[in-house]
């Protein structure tokens, strides 16, 4: 019954958008042949097929009791998996993996893992790992890992670790490790380690080890060492120890 009313909504939206900016630019569509005809292709399009509980479609929305798979929708929910190829603001809900290929993620929620190829995306919450290929994302949380490989993070908290490879951090919050390979980092705070290997560091909040590798730090602090390898540190403090403008360093506690 969800999957029907959905449908209906579906194509009335899809319909809607086809007569008020397609149609007008071509005033061949505007006969009621045309509007019936397009009108069938639209709804075919959307249709989701249901196959032993998977449903499948083009453009369609829908649920499932078990994985949805289309190439194009706005609204995923499944008790299994949801896998889009594109999306644009859309919203997906799994109770075990939500993938998109390429697009605008709104909101994506998934009981396991998200995973997203090149996409912008405003909202990921994931009980194990989180995964950006290229992209934007504004917030991400993880039970586990939380991570981008090439592109922009606003917020990102993780269990386990949370890693951006090459791009710009927000902030990084997470039970063990925060780590950014190359690039520009605001703000870490980690249970263990915090690091970032080539780039800019604002402020990084350790339980053991803050390190920059090579680049600048604005502020260290943690429980065991702060180090700058190849670089400039601003301040630095492990326990009661302290540093100010500290250059190829590294400070231990007692």
């Amino acid at each position: 019954m969800e999957n029907a009313v959905i449908f209906l909504a579906t194509v009335l939206f899809y319909f809607g958008v086809w007569w008020l900016f397609i149609c007008p630019a071509f005033t061949a569509f505007t006969g009621v042949n045309h509007t019936l005809k397009y009108l069938g292709i639209i709804s075919v399009l959307c249709l989701p097929f249901n196959i032993n509980g998977n449903v499948y479609t083009v453009l369609g929305n829908g649920e499932s009791e078990k994985n949805m798979y289309s190439v194009f929708s706005l609204y995923q929910n499944a008790k299994m998996d949801t896998v889009a190829f594109f999306s644009i603001f859309g919203y997906q809900k799994a109770g075990r993996d939500a993938v998109i290929i390429a697009g605008i993620s709104g909101y994506q929620e998934a009981g396991r893992n998200i995973g997203v190829g090149l996409s912008v995306s405003g909202y990921q919450k994931a009980g194990t790992d989180i995964f950006v290929f290229v992209g934007v994302s504004g917030y991400q949380k993880a039970g586990s890992k939380a991570g981008i490989l090439f592109g922009i993070s606003g917020y990102q908290e993780g269990g386990d670790r949370t890693i951006v490879g090459i791009g710009v951090s927000g902030y990084q919050e997470v039970g063990r490790d925060a780590v950014i390979a190359v690039g520009v980092s605001g703000y870490q705070k980690a249970g263990e380690n915090a690091v970032v290997f080539f780039g800019v560091s604002g402020y990084q909040k350790a339980g053991e080890v803050a390190v920059t590798f090579v680049g600048v730090s604005g502020y260290q602090g943690a429980g065991e060492s702060a180090q700058n390898m190849v670089g400039i540190t601003l301040y630095q403090k492990v326990q009661d120890k302290r540093r100010v403008f500290s250059a190829f360093t590294k400070l231990e506690k007692e």
